[in-house]
Order: structure tokens, then C-alpha cells, then sequence
């Protein structure tokens, strides 16, 4: 496994999600604050989302011991909004006038550093390799949005701190990949997905 240049993960290189940073992606002014702040300017699709996700996945599980508690709740929100921030900036930046070429551009730069982050948390992704079969076929800057939006959650700085790990935290990364994958559907549902 190759090591990382930076203690820093940074998956999307010009294409910066951490932080916050959506300036980067081309959205303007209004876009970012009603994205970071609130809606009342428009429907209120994302919180619907959210909600619908938590409330099914806590429902659909009750019985299976998965947590519910404070701080787990918090994960999984932090989770999915997370989740919508980014595939709401690749949405817009897609829009753009030159979107699609620039996402291929971005795709082509970015193609190393996706492999060697797939490499270096290679057991989350195996989660949800099955993922990018039928019926979702999710890609792989989608996958890498799930294992490092979940990473990011659960505070993992690098590799070799996933390493370290202890079981209270694996178990807590655990639950936030398996909440993903029920993510995925209700927000392919949201968006008209019939599978």
C-alpha cells in the first residue's frame, strides 16, 4: 500500500469539500448560503431527505440493537448532510457551463488519488462495493464521498489512525457505512428512482 503524501487526506484535490470550502465549486453567494444556513428560500427537499432517511433507518432497525442514542443520531446526520452538501456542489458545478468538462478533467486528475484512498481504507469500501451494481451503479467519487464523509464523522485523521482504531469506533464507522447504504436508497427514492 502506498503511503499518503500528507497527513491530510485530500481525496478531491482542487475539488476541496473539507472545510467547508464550496466557494471552490463555482457556487455563488445565495447558493452557499442557502445551502449552510436554511430554507426558507426554497422546498426544503434536502431536510425531507434527511429526515425520511434517519426516521426509516431507526424504524427499519429497532429491533436489530442498532444505537439510537444522542451521539449516534448526530453521526448519521452529520452523515447525510454532508452526503447532500457534496452531491448538491457536484449538481451545481455540473450545471455550469463548462461542467461536464471539468468533472471529466476532474475525474482524470483525481483518478490516483481515489485509487490510493480505495486502497488505504480498502475494508469500507468493500461494504459497499455492491453498491455500483444493479439497481443503484453508484461511481466511484460517490463511493469515495461515502467512505470519507463517514470518516470524516467518526474524526479518522489518516490510515494509519483507522488502523488504531478501538472496537467502540470501528463499531461506530460500522454503523455509519451500513446507515449510507439505506442513505442511498431513500435519497435515489427522493430523487425518482425506481429500483
Amino acid at each position: 500500500m502506498s503511503e499518503f503524501k500528507s497527513d491530510k487526506i485530500d481525496v478531491y484535490g482542487d475539488l476541496t469539500f473539507d472545510w467547508v470550502k464550496l466557494d471552490e465549486v463555482g457556487l455563488n453567494d445565495e447558493q452557499l448560503k442557502e445551502l449552510r444556513n436554511d430554507e426558507k428560500s426554497h422546498t426544503g427537499f434536502y431536510i425531507r431527505i434527511v429526515s425520511d432517511a434517519i426516521e426509516s433507518y431507526v424504524l427499519q432497525n429497532s429491533g436489530d440493537q442498532v444505537p439510537t442514542n444522542n451521539e449516534h443520531l448526530e453521526k448519521l446526520m452529520a452523515f447525510s448532510a454532508k452526503f447532500c452538501e457534496r452531491t448538491y456542489a457536484m449538481g451545481i458545478r455540473n450545471t455550469s457551463p463548462d461542467g461536464p468538462d471539468w468533472v471529466r478533467k476532474w475525474l482524470n486528475t483525481q483518478g490516483p488519488i481515489f485509487v490510493e484512498h480505495a486502497n488505504a481504507y480498502q475494508e469500507l469500501y468493500q461494504r459497499i462495493s455492491h453498491l455500483t451494481e444493479k439497481p443503484y451503479f453508484i461511481s466511484s467519487w460517490s463511493m469515495a464521498f461515502i467512505v470519507d464523509i463517514a470518516l470524516e464523522v467518526e474524526g479518522v485523521k489518516d490510515p494509519l489512525d483507522y488502523k488504531s482504531l478501538p472496537n467502540k469506533r470501528i463499531e461506530d464507522l460500522n454503523l455509519i457505512i451500513d446507515y449510507a447504504e439505506h442513505w442511498i436508497t431513500v435519497f435515489y427514492q427522493h430523487l425518482g428512482f425506481k429500483s
